[in-house]
């Protein structure tokens, strides 16, 4: 399996990290966390249990480290916080050594591009990328197979969008892929 694309799209921010922070508030309101973690949780102990019979491939110590992380984590409660609820949800991902493959895995926003690190384009990119220093949302949203195309796997960028005659910002976009 290759890397997945994906895209979203905030309101207005002078921040890009304030933007990314709107968009995975939104994102991750969408999970049910205690749901993710029983079901993890039940996925895993079922691996534990069968491993323990046959362990052909070695990955019993595998199964119970990650089961331990998650008996943890569900002894520990879901954390009120937005902030906390994104460790969370990342902490059930990694236990298991795997990412979501969504913007949820991206911890900061740079001018240099990074695994996990979003980074933010210089208007040279913007205009060798997307064709515009101010790009409109449907010029960004042309632009998204050209930037797939420029990412690695892990890898995002954002940028401003703005209306239609240019004259203001109306938010971020963030273009990225998954890890796998």
């Amino acid at each position: 399996m290759g890397a997945q694309l994906w895209s979203y799209v905030s309101g207005s921010h002078e921040s890009p990290q304030d933007a990314l922070q709107e968009i995975q508030s939104k994102y991750l309101a969408e999970y049910d966390l205690h749901h993710l973690l029983q079901t993890r949780l039940e996925s895993v102990r079922k691996a534990v249990e069968h491993t323990a019979i046959d362990d052909e491939y070695g990955l019993l110590d595998c199964y119970r480290d990650e089961l331990e992380i998650l008996e943890s984590l569900a002894a520990d409660g879901i954390p009120k916080a937005t902030l906390d609820q994104l460790n969370f949800f990342r902490k059930i991902h990694s236990a298991s050594g795997e990412y979501s493959g969504t913007v949820l895995d991206v911890e900061n926003v740079s001018f240099r591009l990074g695994e996990h690190v979003t980074g933010q384009m210089t208007n040279s990119q913007l205009l060798e990328w997307v064709g515009h220093e101010k790009p409109t949302q449907k010029e960004a949203e042309e632009a998204i197979d050209l930037l797939n195309e420029q990412l690695g796997r892990a890898e995002s960028v954002c940028f401003k969008i703005y209306s239609d005659d240019r004259s203001k910002d109306i938010g971020w976009i963030f273009v990225g892929n998954s890890v796998d």
